[in-house]
């Protein structure tokens, strides 16, 4: 399938009532901006390149988590979710908090980003039997509060690395141009 810009691709969060009493929702429309953009960012190329099955669905009510509303969520499919969904991931959507918040299809699509590098892929161990690698789950790169190197100053040289690394751009903190 060819992938389509974003401007192509309306997708409308649903309403509760579209769910019929359902948890999830399935939508044309979501997969397709998932396709778009997995297709637009050289660091998901990996989910295409290892042909890693992602289903990607709309969940009527997401949640909180450590008090804040859970917008989304990648999880690794095994067991029978794996043989039903036929997916190594399934990548849900809080239809209820997203409608709350008005999402407009660009900010569903930065969602989307955001779920979908939680993929990974290991490559196989010099023991693997199969010597095959396997699709992996990936945990964020760092964690922290938005205020928290400002007003500790807590590993500001590991937090500026990360960054610099991550956008690839040294100049981002203003300095002489050299990264760390």
């Amino acid at each position: 399938m060819a992938a389509a810009t974003s401007e192509a691709i309306a997708v409308r969060v649903p309403t509760e009532a579209q769910f019929d009493g359902a948890d999830y929702l399935e939508s044309e429309a979501l997969e397709d901006l998932f396709v778009e953009v997995v297709g637009s960012y050289e660091r998901l190329a990996l989910i295409d390149d290892h042909d890693i099955r992602v289903r990607v669905l709309w969940k009527r009510k997401g949640g909180r988590s450590h008090g804040g509303a859970v917008l989304g969520k990648c999880v690794k499919a095994g067991g029978l979710v794996r043989h039903f969904g036929q997916a190594a991931f399934v990548i849900w959507l809080a239809a209820d908090h997203l409608e709350e918040a008005e999402y407009t299809t660009a900010e569903l699509r930065k969602l989307l980003y955001h779920e979908a590098r939680h993929i990974g892929w290991e490559q196989p161990s010099e023991t693997a039997e199969d010597g095959e690698g396997r699709p992996v789950l990936v945990g964020h790169d760092a964690e922290l509060f938005l205020g928290e190197v400002e007003d500790t100053g807590a590993d500001w040289e590991r937090f500026r690395r990360l960054l610099a690394a991550e956008f690839r751009a040294p100049c981002l903190f203003g300095d002489d141009g050299d990264t760390p």
